[in-house]
């Protein structure tokens, strides 16, 4: 998992199999140490810390990770107010309920059987037929072709998945932070061609449908927009 200041060091690579996937770094790089608030935003490390908790959080939780409510409290701990109440929320969260109670929020969030109440993919919201995974999942589908990226076995899901777009996000913030940066992807790019233009639609649909079942999800969706309203308002996104 990547932390604030972390130097971040070639060897560690994400797999081009991998989803959602843990990176140990090592070291503190002493620049960046200071930095907090949503102008910590700025580095592209506390990015990719964010948006691995999110891909994650939004994937099944038999695949989060050990020490999930650690990782998330790095994630969120430098970082303004709204965030760091969204992960104090999401923490509790954890803590209160097993991994069967979330199993079963995150099913009849985002799964099913009669009806999905929050359907976590961008065709759904985009495509006028609504077909999930269809041709409004295709140019992300080779976006991730072009990072070399595939989808997680045993997850079978589309790639315009939430989760998996938070991913290609991380991804995106990972290599930055090495310095290296794909010649036409960004991380503005991303986001605003595969998930602003529904990603509201879907966390209005969630904070509805969770407030009842499953703290744990308000929280995450109130994690993704305090990420949107920062996206939106601050000078620090400029092309990232």
């Amino acid at each position: 998992m990547v932390s604030v200041g972390a130097k971040l060091t070639p060897d560690h690579a994400l797999s081009t199999s991998a989803g959602p996937s843990v990176i140990p770094l090592d070291g503190i790089q002493a620049g960046n140490a200071g930095v907090s608030g949503v102008d910590a935003l700025s580095s592209a490390v506390v990015r990719a810390n964010l948006y691995f908790v999110l891909a994650h959080a939004f994937g099944p939780p038999q695949r989060w990770p050990d020490r999930f409510s650690s990782l998330i409290e790095l994630a969120t701990g430098h970082l303004s107010e709204p965030f760091q109440r969204a992960g104090y929320g999401m923490i509790a969260a954890l803590h209160q309920g097993d991994l069967e109670a979330h199993l079963r929020a995150h099913t009849a969030l985002f799964v099913g059987p009669f009806g999905v109440l929050a359907p976590p993919w961008a065709s759904f919201y985009l495509d006028p037929e609504q077909r999930i995974g269809g041709p409004c999942a295709d140019p992300i589908r080779d976006t991730f072709a072009q990072m070399g990226l595939t989808p997680a076995e045993g997850w079978p899901e589309p790639p315009d998945h939430v989760a998996y777009l938070f991913e290609l996000l991380y991804v995106l913030a990972f290599r930055s932070a090495q310095g290296d940066h794909h010649p036409t992807i960004s991380e503005a790019f991303v986001w605003e061609t595969f998930l602003q233009p529904w990603l509201p639609r879907f966390l209005n649909l969630l904070r509805a449908a969770a407030a009842d079942r499953s703290h744990f999800y308000a929280s995450v969706c109130d994690l993704a927009d305090a990420l949107v309203i920062a996206r939106t308002d601050a000078a620090w996104c400029g092309r990232r």
